[in-house]
């Protein structure tokens, strides 16, 4: 069963539809089914259409996604981090098939979503570099561009263009002010 974080029962998943990919036909995953009391259906090999509402979600994720990273000018290599910055934005929106149009993580968590630390994908930032990661009289903060929402943790992920790698941070700097993320 699938819980909120406040125990509350929200859904309990009775049946998968998945295409007829490997990774959901495996020993293991038909085996996790049978525990969990879970139907497992699969469409049609290559009748993507006939999954509805999922190909539809892709579809429309996959899209944003491009937008992201063509606004952001943001090559190919950074899609994972737009596809999640989608699915974090999409998560915050009122929803239409929701009770009053609420948005998915009100439905999950049971309070309305901040929007304050919103930024636009692909802005300069700033991140503090901790003094255990720097020597004296080395620069405290480094030039980054910021690229999503760092999945478990209340974070930004920023891209380090001279290191080449990708910095979680909590603080940052957006347009020469600092912010914390969820102070």
């Amino acid at each position: 069963e699938v819980f909120s974080q406040t125990g509350r029962n929200i859904h309990r998943l009775e049946v998968l539809q998945s295409d007829n990919a490997g990774e959901y036909l495996s020993n293991d995953c038909q085996a996790f089914y049978q525990q969990s009391g879970i139907r497992h259906r699969t469409i049609v090999a290559g009748d993507s259409e006939s999954n509805g509402a999922p190909e539809l979600l892709n579809r429309t994720i996959m899209e944003m996604e491009s937008c992201l990273r063509s606004r952001a000018d943001l090559g190919p290599e950074f899609w994972e981090f737009s596809v999640g910055a989608v699915a974090y934005l999409l998560t915050r929106r009122p929803h239409s098939a929701l009770p009053n149009r609420i948005t998915p993580f009100e439905a999950w968590y049971g309070r309305k979503p901040t929007l304050s630390h919103y930024r636009v994908i692909g802005c300069d930032a700033w991140y503090h570099v901790p003094k255990k990661h720097r020597r004296k009289l080395q620069v405290k903060g480094r030039p980054a561009i910021f690229v999503g929402y760092a999945n478990s943790q209340k974070a930004y992920k920023l891209w380090d263009p001279a290191l080449r790698k990708v910095i979680v941070s909590r603080t940052v700097i957006f347009d020469e002010k600092s912010f914390t993320l969820f102070r």
